[in-house]
């Protein structure tokens, strides 16, 4: 996750105007220091939870999420926290791939969006929205 914010902080160094993402539509610096918040934001939320001994299931669930509602393809931050716990533990082990999508498909049949989603989870960057 640090790298991730890492390589937001390298981008807005650039002098550049538009950024193309490796996914998602074109973008400016304004999609890129939203992106780089909720890495920030993810990455702190995860971390107290951690230290408070929580699963990372726990803390998605535990994490308030309002500020990125409207993002598309919510269930990815199950990914991102889960990402942030092996950091804080640096475990190196490979990954429960299958364990992560039966989350995500879970989170999302929980948590369904609200109105047509755009897809707005890293792909949407355009103005004040990720």
């Amino acid at each position: 996750m640090q790298n991730w914010i890492r390589a937001c902080d390298r981008i807005l160094s650039w002098d550049v105007e538009t950024v193309v993402p490796g996914h998602g539509p074109i973008t400016d610096k304004s999609g890129v220091r939203a992106l780089k918040h909720y890495l920030e934001f993810t990455y702190s939320e995860a971390r107290k939870r951690y230290d408070a001994g929580m699963t990372f299931e726990q803390a998605a669930h535990d994490i308030n999420w309002d500020a990125f509602r409207d993002w598309g393809d919510s269930e990815r931050l199950l990914v991102n926290i889960e990402t942030c716990f092996r950091e804080f533990a640096n475990d190196t082990s490979e990954r429960n791939i299958v364990n992560l999508f039966t989350l995500m498909a879970r989170w999302r049949k929980e948590h369904p969006p609200a109105a047509p989603e755009h897809d707005h989870h890293g792909h949407e960057h355009a103005g004040h929205k990720h």
